[in-house]
């Protein structure tokens, strides 16, 4: 194998080269860093999005007056693009709390918030790379 060539792994396949090469997971020569900075960046992501979710979500519901007219409900959408995963969260977390939800749904949302928020964090720092 040639060395200025990359193997490509899982989280190449998964995030894309260019992504992980403009965080730093691979070397500019073609050497992997290790697997433990991929993972730091998976879960930096998920923090990032969640961080950025909860920013929006809580400005939001300061500002906010339901949304009776189109270009409200326009804007409502759009923002709950961005706070989306806190507000599934949040509401997830209530509904166990008041027997309303079983156990595997409560899972199933987590998971598609830790999902969302590794989606809207891989997109944050792609804007912040690109600044």
């Amino acid at each position: 194998m040639n060395p200025t060539q990359i193997e490509p792994n899982s989280c190449d396949v998964l995030i894309g080269k260019r992504i992980l090469h403009q965080f730093g997971t691979t070397a500019p020569k073609g050497r992997p860093r290790g697997h433990m900075h991929e993972v730091t960046v998976f879960f930096f992501a998920i923090a990032s999005g969640l961080a950025v979710s909860g920013i929006v979500a809580n400005i939001y519901k300061i500002v906010a007056r339901s949304a009776k007219q189109l270009p409200e409900t326009t804007l409502h959408w759009i923002i709950m693009v961005l706070a989306g995963p806190i507000i599934l969260f949040e509401n997830a977390s209530q509904s166990l709390l008041a027997k309303k939800c079983s156990l595997p749904g409560f899972c199933l949302a987590i998971a598609l918030s830790l999902y969302w928020s590794f989606a809207l964090g891989l997109f944050v720092l792609s804007i912040y790379l690109a600044i």
